[in-house]
Parts: structure tokens; sequence; C-alpha cells
């Protein structure tokens, strides 16, 4: 499979938090996507240190899967405390997987407040 220009485009961070977190600290990033194991600890996790891990704020933060309970309930907390503010969608507005409990959005993007 080759991959798309997307990909070509934006580097992909695959790797353990703390090697995350590390190569963060030393990067300009402007844009995260984050498709974690669908648990709330995990999604909050990764938000919270795609925000302060950085060398700089991320202005975007990217969701996969913002349809499932505990994706959407971990991203409405950073909602919620004026951290984050939802602004459009991404990908499928009515995915029905059956993981979809929340809603019908595959993922869905976020401003980065503060």
């Amino acid at each position: 499979a080759t991959r798309g220009a997307l990909f070509n485009a934006i580097p992909i961070i695959t790797a353990d938090r703390s090697t995350v977190s590390t190569v963060l600290a030393s990067a300009r990033v402007s844009a995260a996507v984050i498709d974690a194991d669908h648990s709330f600890l995990s999604v909050f996790r990764d938000t919270f240190s795609a925000i302060h891990d950085g060398a700089t704020l991320p202005e975007l933060i990217v969701y996969h899967d913002i349809c499932d309970a505990e994706v959407s309930a971990a991203v409405n907390l950073f909602v919620q405390h004026g951290i984050l503010r939802f602004s459009r969608p991404v990908g499928l507005t009515n995915w029905n997987a059956f993981w979809c409990t929340a809603s019908g959005l595959e993922g869905a993007a976020y401003e980065v407040l503060k």
C-alpha cells in the first residue's frame, strides 16, 4: 500500500507516551491527531500531552472515533473547562460503527484555546 500525499506532508509519530513527549518537547506542532484506544484516561492523557508537552501550543486537535462515549467524554471535559472548542466534523457524519454511542461523527476537529 502506498501512502497518500497527506501522509507524506505530515510527520506521523507512533510510539509510547514517553517517546512522544520527548519528540514533542522539541517540535513545533500546529495540529495533532489523536486516535486513542477509546478509554477516557488514554484520550485525556494524549490530549494533555498534545497541549502541554510541545514546544508550541497546537492550534487544532483532531479526534478519531469521537462517536465513542469515552472518547467524547474525555474531549468534553476539556471543552467544559474552556481549553478546547468544537470547530467542525471530520470524516463521516453518520457513522454507524458498533462503538458509536455518543454521536454519529467519525471524527471532529477542536480549536485549542489555551
